[in-house]
């Protein structure tokens, strides 16, 4: 009895072993794909600072023009991560990440990139070249200000 005993313990601790061994590898591919989020950050940080010292230095928009830009996307609650999606042909919907409908087949609409400046948030207010600060003029709606 004790040697079925100490075969069934050495097979859990085989067993064992190979489920640690299994999470070692699963943390070190993690932290591979952590690092290379961390540097696609990285990267994305550096052009939207670019990005923003272009607007900046060769269209002449001020830095505070800029940053309320991004409070206010971010406010609205910008997201890319994929949403799901219904289909135009049978109105069903499927996962996020599929260009097909799941049921049908057919194309499934696309998200733009970015959104469409007339849909607009509510409240929101745009920027237009004759006021870049983007405040409305006393006494004046923001539909009423020349661009807007």
């Amino acid at each position: 009895m004790d040697l079925f005993w100490h075969l069934y313990q050495q097979g859990r601790i085989r067993h064992a072993e190979d489920t640690a061994s299994e999470a070692r590898h699963n943390v070190r591919e993690q932290e591979l794909a952590v690092t290379e989020l961390e540097r696609q950050v990285e990267r994305l940080t550096i052009v939207v600072i670019a990005l923003a010292e272009i607007l900046r230095d060769r269209h002449g928009t001020p830095i505070e023009v800029i940053e309320a830009k991004m409070r206010e996307v971010e406010q609205r609650g910008a997201t890319l991560r994929p949403k799901a999606k219904r289909c135009d042909e049978c109105g069903r919907v499927s996962s996020p990440g599929h260009k097909n409908c799941i049921f049908c087949g057919k194309p499934l609409p696309k998200e733009p990139f970015l959104p469409d400046p007339k849909q607009q948030h509510p409240g929101a207010e745009q920027v237009s070249a004759a006021n870049p600060a983007g405040t409305a003029f006393q006494g004046e709606k923001p539909a009423d200000r020349p661009g807007g």
